[in-house]
């Protein structure tokens, strides 16, 4: 799959702890090469290839409400 960077709007997001377990979340997808996690604006920054629905689904999943945010 090609390389993209997506970007992911992450609420319950609010200490080092949350973005351990949201940045496992995201890496047990399919195709994602590196995450980012950033804590202010509440977003996640993936490098790869995933799906972004089935990264929102994973992130659902861990207890975090996430939405993919498209580029533009």
């Amino acid at each position: 799959m090609s390389q993209d960077n997506l970007r992911i709007s992450v609420n319950g997001i609010c200490c080092g702890n949350s973005i351990v377990r949201a940045q496992k979340a995201i890496k047990a997808i399919e195709d994602v090469n590196k995450v980012r996690i950033d804590l202010a604006n509440k977003l996640a920054h993936i490098e790869g290839g995933p799906d972004p629905e089935a990264v929102v689904a994973g992130l659902i999943g861990a207890g975090f409400p996430a939405v993919y945010e498209p580029a533009g």
